[in-house]
């Protein structure tokens, strides 16, 4: 199995999805859908869009964080690798969790009723009691790193069995084998599935570890998988070649689901019970999420293998960007639900300032010192 390159097309989606974190968790104040604080007002067709990002974004972010683990592991022994993984991942989810995340708190209470000041309330944190029972101690969206974490370190043991000449072997015939019939590559979809159709009912995601169980196994499926295709050059290739299929059954799916969604159908027509309609989201739901997946590797691998100076510093710079962004969304949205503005002039409002506050917040602060960038987890060079 011959050595990778870099991708680059992977770094550019790196970018472009947790970018589109900005639009999406702003749309979140503007939808039914439960967050931190919210409109009034939501928009039916701001959820439609939505419902097209929302199956496959974090999926494709694990995934492309598996394949960063592949990367890594060329350049780096076990110990220097859990030892890269916790001073990027633990120290900025720590730092997280007792500084960055404890103003969405603050202003959800706000909205709520609540008249006390910031540091009449911010000691709280300090009482180590967990949100949203009762305390304000959580990681909120910093899930994703603690769960990357885990992830990384747990499967180290998988990872050294996959780079063994015997690993090697299998990803070798498997690649083979979907190369040779290459639409054998959906058969990856159906593992997505089967582990939602097996935990979802019972365990809903909850983001808090320990009972996650149904979105802890499928998001890890996508970590393992994301270091699995890069492992071999085969993978790619297919994503490539099958592009505009996995585009066209990307969008049956959600037409699929838009439609069930807004007529209702399965539920008033066919009179379906709740675990017949579940399993037939469920197909829609996963086939949705895993063809879109394949597609945006797709195209991203015929048109995005490139690098460039605005790539290596977009990519520095958009981990502090995650960590930042719902802090200031929630903290600049709570003043613009005041004015009264309007769903898109609200949304527009609080997706560019809040790209202005990042940006400015990692120019000025982060980038320049050193215990700033440590702590929002910048790499060095």
């Amino acid at each position: 199995m011959e050595k990778l390159e870099r991708r680059y097309e992977l770094d550019w989606l790196r970018v472009l999805a947790f970018g589109l974190l900005i639009f999406y968790h702003t749309g979140m104040i503007y939808v039914s859908w439960g967050f931190h604080i919210k409109s009034q007002e939501t928009s039916n067709f701001l959820e439609i869009i939505m419902l097209a990002m929302n199956r496959w974004r974090l999926s494709l972010l694990f995934l492309i964080s598996g394949a960063g683990v592949y990367f890594a592991l060329q350049k780096r022994s076990n110990r220097s690798f859990a030892k890269e993984r916790v001073k990027r991942l633990f120290f900025p989810l720590l730092f997280g969790m007792l500084v960055i995340v404890p103003p969405q708190i603050y202003f959800e209470r706000l909205q709520k009723g609540a008249t006390f000041s910031y540091l009449e309330f911010y000691p709280s944190v300090f009482e180590f009691v967990p949100y949203p029972k009762g305390g304000s101690l959580s990681w909120h969206h910093l899930w994703f790193v603690l769960y990357i974490l885990v992830y990384s370190l747990v499967s180290i043991p998988i990872f050294n069995y996959l780079r063994s000449e015997k690993g090697k072997q299998i990803i070798d015939r498997v690649a083979n084998t979907i190369f040779d019939k290459q639409i054998r590559i959906y058969l990856f979809i159906i593992g997505g599935f089967i582990i939602s159709a097996l935990l979802s009912p019972h365990f809903p995601t909850t983001h808090n570890l320990t009972k996650d169980w149904a979105n802890l196994i499928g998001s890890w499926y996508a970590f393992l998988l994301g270091f699995v295709f890069v492992s071999h050059p085969k993978f790619m290739q297919v994503f490539e070649n099958l592009r505009f299929k996995s585009l066209f059954w990307a969008v049956f799916c959600y037409s699929l689901l838009i439609f069930f969604r807004e007529t209702g159908i399965l539920k008033l027509h066919f009179g379906f019970g709740d675990e017949v309609r579940s399993f037939i989201y469920r197909i829609i739901d996963n086939g949705l999420s895993g063809f879109s997946i394949f597609a945006i590797l797709g195209f991203a691998r015929k048109h995005l293998n490139f690098n460039s100076p605005f790539l290596k510093e977009a990519n520095k710079a958009v981990y502090p960007f995650y960590i930042l962004h719902q802090t200031f969304i929630i903290g600049i949205g709570y003043y613009v639900l005041q004015l009264n503005w309007g769903i898109w002039t609200g949304l527009t409002f609080i997706c560019i300032a809040t790209f202005l506050s990042c940006l400015g917040t990692y120019w000025l602060v982060i980038r320049p010192f050193a215990l700033t960038s440590f702590l929002f987890g910048v790499k060095k060079g």
